[in-house]
């Protein structure tokens, strides 16, 4: 005869069990959403927009008076709008009330006005990816205790986020650069605190980059610094930026260099060094990224030191 499982036996099966499959199982049991809320749950991603919900790869939509379901972005099925799953209670009727809900990557998308986000649940993650207009408003549901943040991606529409505490604790920080024209050139990158900085869609201007160098030589940055300026670039528009940086810094241009884009070694004293170069983004063999890196300073090549993973190396 098979014994019946305990109660600290299924918490500890419920907890492991796949997010999307406990959810629906639990839905179906009346005993087990009496203290299912109370028992970690752990999922890969969880993206909130002005549409709804998606958990790992389960989008759940609100269109007109239908909520669609969705595996891999693909519809899977469709009902009528109920009471408990209207399009503002989607976050909570999943997520709502839940105090210890553990994510590899947290994501936002939406504005203040339509973003609904889930009452009483606390989201512990190491990863945000924000593109709305509501930065403090996604905090409410962050734990504490996960800032600083490993990783942060930012929509920036306004420079001033920079000044945001959890911004500048941020250990690894992605700017996703909005495409106003005004909003890309008012960006001070010197402003930036943090050591590691990828930027996306940020324009290539020289004297953007030569304030910058200078800033860093100024306030003699510390070593393990590195910025990353991803597209939308071309190799025509990075040979004209370094060649533009190679008029101002000509003396500092690695000597040797046969092959591959020109690199720089500009010293900021004695132990440290700026290291501009460029790699492929993303894997492309046509759009570029320039790098600029504070490295210790090598007395018998200042154009070569360890760490660099690109196909340019010093």
């Amino acid at each position: 005869m098979t014994s019946k499982l305990s109660y600290p036996g299924l918490r500890s099966v419920l907890e492991r069990l796949e997010p999307v499959k406990r959810i629906h199982i639990t839905s179906r049991s009346s005993t087990i959403q009496r203290f299912d809320k109370s028992i970690p749950i752990h999922f890969q991603n969880i993206h909130f927009d002005a549409n709804g919900l998606t958990l790992n790869n389960v989008s759940i939509h609100h269109t007109m008076n239908e909520i669609s379901f969705l595996w891999n972005y693909i519809t899977i099925c469709k009902q009528n709008a109920f009471d408990e799953i209207q399009k503002e209670n989607i976050p909570e009727y999943y997520l709502g009330g839940r105090s210890n809900i553990y994510v590899d990557q947290l994501r936002f998308r939406g504005v203040s006005s339509d973003l609904a986000l889930p009452m009483g649940a606390r989201l512990i993650t190491n990863e945000v990816v924000t593109r709305c207009w509501c930065f403090d408003k996604i905090l409410t549901i962050i734990d504490p205790d996960c800032f600083p943040l490993k990783r942060l991606t930012l929509k920036v529409r306004n420079p001033n986020i920079f000044e945001h505490p959890v911004v500048i604790s941020t250990e690894n920080l992605t700017i996703e650069v909005s495409t106003s024209v005004n909003t890309r050139r008012s960006i001070d990158y010197r402003k930036l605190r943090n050591k590691n900085v990828i930027v996306e869609r940020g324009v290539l201007l020289t004297n953007l980059f030569v304030n910058l160098i200078n800033n860093w030589k100024e306030s003699e940055k510390e070593i393990g610094t590195k910025y990353v300026f991803n597209g939308p670039q071309n190799s025509s528009n990075i040979d004209r930026l370094l060649s533009e940086l190679g008029r101002r810094f000509n003396e500092f241009l690695c000597s040797g260099i046969i092959f591959g884009p020109p690199r720089f070694s500009i010293p900021i004293n004695k132990t440290s060094a700026i290291k501009i170069y460029v790699i492929d983004a993303h894997g492309s063999t046509i759009n570029k990224s320039l790098v600029l890196e504070v490295a210790a300073a090598e007395r018998s090549n200042p154009c070569y030191y360890r760490g660099i993973h690109s196909r340019f190396n010093f």
